[in-house]
């Protein structure tokens, strides 16, 4: 079988899950764009090598930052189709409704193969789509042959928008291996909590997030104020930064809620040991791989329901699914009253969630498309 996935720009775990497929089937990937936004140290080139399972092969163009996608320009070139055409592949995989799909709708009959999109959308983040939008991912719907939901949630709006095709599901995931490994690896939790400034006393909640609106971080500033024993440590970036350290000089809470730049690589795994519990309140995320990082890193977590993540997160189990504007402190509490269960629940919860098991499961998916 011969495969050929049509992706954006990659990142590490992208590249570790092809591998990985490669070991079980012949497969191509056309990368549009040279890099991830605000990632520019994951160049696609810096992928490629003679001793990939795959094979990689780039297609020059930059990255909008100000939508965080690879450009229109890019995207909106044709070419590709030809050099898609001369692999003679037995499934093309488009990631997303994006106008490669459009393409590939249009000219599957010519290049004679079964045509399968990728997608991480839920209803949450759709649910604006302009009336041209929703017109084109039907027409994109009713050439495919299958799609393949990243989260329970894609699944959902999947079939309520498009109930004749047939949905198979994926769940995203890191190379956990590796995380628990470097994790391990790292200092002992109570050196790290000295060395990184946390309490002593207090529970430490952690989220990794950008500093936006949509990422609802002002409510659960507000809730942590109110709550005399939690710390919380909130990593990231962005244009509500002022506004956040304006609010917490103003309730004289420099304290307890503390605001961290964005950590990369063994930093951050740091921050995520020495924690307690990990806190994603976003609005609506498709997915959301900081949540399976925490879990690997014997993080509760506190999800939201609009987050394509919350299909790894059991009710108190490894953490609380939640309404994002609501009651996050009840839950929070009471995680804290069973949190050496819970956290031993969170490693043994993510533990399946491999790339190896992704792989496996990912080629007999595609065996079995109609």
């Amino acid at each position: 079988m011969k495969v050929v996935i049509l992706h954006p720009p990659l990142y590490p775990a992208n590249h570790k899950f092809f591998n990985e497929l490669g070991k079980h089937l012949e497969l191509v990937v056309f990368c549009f764009g040279n890099q991830p936004g605000l990632h520019d140290q994951w160049k696609a080139k810096h992928f490629i090598s003679s001793k990939n399972n795959y094979s990689l092969k780039v297609i020059e163009g930059k990255t909008n930052l100000k939508r965080f996608a690879v450009s229109y320009r890019t995207q909106m070139n044709p070419s590709f189709l030809f050099k898609v055409k001369k692999e003679k592949p037995d499934i093309v995989i488009s990631v997303a409704f994006w106008f490669p799909s459009l393409y590939m709708a249009i000219f599957k009959s010519v290049l004679n193969c079964k045509f399968l999109i990728l997608t991480d959308a839920i209803k949450q983040t759709e649910k604006n789509n302009s009336t041209f939008r929703n017109l084109l991912r039907s027409f994109i719907a009713r050439h495919t042959n299958a799609f393949i939901a990243s989260s329970d949630l894609t699944v959902k709006y999947l079939k309520e928008q498009f109930p004749a095709i047939e949905v198979k599901k994926s769940i995203q995931t890191i190379d956990v291996v590796e995380w628990m490994g470097k994790i391990e690896e790292l200092p002992k939790k109570e050196p790290l909590r000295e060395m990184l400034g946390f309490s002593k006393e207090k529970t430490s909640l952690l989220c990794v997030s950008n500093y936006i609106p949509l990422k609802n971080l002002e409510k659960l500033i507000n809730d942590i104020i109110t709550m005399p024993n939690c710390e919380l440590f909130l990593i990231g970036e962005g244009e509500l930064k002022p506004h956040f350290e304006t609010i917490i000089k103003a309730k004289d809470m420099s304290h307890k809620i503390k605001l961290i730049q964005r950590q990369e690589g063994d930093q951050l795994k740091k921050y995520y040991k020495a924690s307690d519990i990990f806190v994603f309140p976003t609005n609506r995320d498709t997915f959301g791989y900081v949540v399976v990082e925490a879990l690997a890193s014997g993080l509760p977590v506190m999800c939201s329901e609009n987050a394509g993540a919350s299909s790894i997160v059991e009710n108190n189990v490894n953490g609380y699914v939640l309404h994002p504007q609501g009651d996050f402190i009840t839950s929070i509490n009471n995680t804290i009253n069973n949190l050496a269960t819970m956290s031993s629940n969170a490693l043994t919860s993510v533990s399946k969630y491999t790339i190896k098991n992704k792989a496996e499961s990912f080629f007999k998916t595609l065996t079995n498309i109609n």
